[in-house]
């Protein structure tokens, strides 16, 4: 395991910044796009569309990602600081509520209570911890804008205690921005292996945490109790 990451590292949701830009209007599918038939962020991105949303904090006029996971929907700790409820849109324009269920002690991710809207298709779990080397992908929304989906290799593994995250910590090639946090990290068959978070601006290297974290903390019982908005 690689030494932890120095302070040049920074949480990918700030207070305001731009605002959330219109999204085009199209039919989410019922069912998962085929990854194998279309091939490549393609098929991954038509497949994230069913089930990652954009996220407004109305406390912290900040934007960030979430997405649908075993039963829930999920986002970073640090997206939902300081807010009651949470703004979210779908890709075809569907916005919806959402209150703050519960947030990690551990780890950098949140709990949201809110009903999925119609057509949303959760992503299926991938292994625990990508290998180094291995093909990932992020899908989210950067700078609260259009949907991509942007990909990369599993760099290595560090931690980052400093960031208030217990536990190994995925370095990640893939281009992060304002507003991915939050995102899930796919691999090659569009499986959840990851959350991204952050980016250590010394490398430019995104930083995420792995599935292993995630579920840890969704087969546990989240903290309740405010959060401070960060900057």
């Amino acid at each position: 395991m690689a030494a932890g990451l120095g302070a040049a590292t920074v949480l990918l949701a700030a207070c305001a910044p731009a605002a959330p830009r219109a999204q085009p209007t199209s039919t989410v599918t019922a069912a998962p796009v085929a990854v194998a038939a279309l091939g490549g962020p393609g098929a991954l991105l038509a497949e994230a569309r069913q089930f990652v949303f954009r996220v407004r904090n109305p406390a912290c006029l900040s934007t960030g990602t979430a997405f649908a996971f075993d039963g829930t929907v999920v986002t970073n700790r640090h997206v939902a600081a300081g807010a009651t409820g949470l703004q979210l849109s779908t890709w075809s324009g569907t916005d919806f509520n959402a209150g703050v269920g519960g947030h990690s002690g551990s780890y950098d991710l949140a709990r949201l209570n809110a009903a999925s809207p119609a057509g949303t298709v959760a992503p299926s779990a991938g292994p625990a911890t990508p290998a180094v080397g291995s093909e990932v992908y992020v899908t989210g929304y950067p700078e609260g804008d259009q949907l991509t989906v942007t990909s990369g290799k599993v760099l290595g593994v560090t931690t980052a205690p400093q960031l208030g995250v217990s536990g190994p910590v995925l370095q990640i090639s893939d281009t992060v921005k304002p507003g991915n946090s939050g995102s899930p990290l796919l691999d090659a068959s569009g499986r959840v292996v990851g959350v991204v978070f952050a980016l250590d601006t010394a490398s430019e290297q995104g930083l995420a945490m792995p599935l292993s974290s995630l579920e840890t903390f969704l087969g546990g019982r989240p903290r309740r109790g405010g959060l401070a908005c960060t900057a």
